[in-house]
């Protein structure tokens, strides 16, 4: 019964570790050629508007 828990402790600590490393490749695939993203917003710039007089 030790044994069981033992394995399902290390399993949980492989797949908390694991969570970084998964969120980096899913960050990197969102954004092609820029790994961090911090280059192209996600969100589309707001045009400014100029009234006539």
């Amino acid at each position: 019964m030790r044994i069981t828990w033992f394995l399902l402790l290390v399993v949980l600590i492989a797949i908390v570790l694991s969570i970084p490393m998964i969120d980096r490749q899913f960050s990197s695939a969102r954004a092609p050629g820029h790994g961090s993203g911090q280059d192209s917003p996600l969100l589309p710039q707001p045009q400014q508007h100029q009234r006539q007089p």
